[in-house]
């Protein structure tokens, strides 16, 4: 598996466990009404997810394509964000 898929992937892992974790937060009756903190803080754990995973798997030289770095998986990670947060927000909400 080239260097640029295990980046590609594992954002694609860490949008689903960040998704689960925000429907458990938004689920929860006291934290009801903080869907924007949680998008924006999504939106900081992409980027922190991006460069981290830059640095463990791709050389000096593909890092210094930082755009091509940040884009690569960005759509799949808001899609996967969104569906397991939505999905997962639905089961708890009909669940409770």
């Amino acid at each position: 598996m080239k260097p640029e898929d295990r980046v590609y992937w594992s954002k694609f892992l860490i949008s689903i466990v960040i998704g689960l974790l925000s429907a458990e937060i938004s689920a929860s009756i006291e934290m009801r009404g903080v869907a924007l903190l949680i998008i924006f803080l999504a939106a900081v754990v992409y980027v922190a997810v991006s460069k981290g995973l830059a640095r463990v798997f791709l050389s000096e030289e593909a890092r210094r394509m930082r755009r091509q770095v940040y884009l690569n998986g960005l759509g799949t990670y808001i899609g996967m964000f969104l569906v397991s947060w939505i999905l997962t927000y639905n089961v708890l909400i009909l669940a409770g």
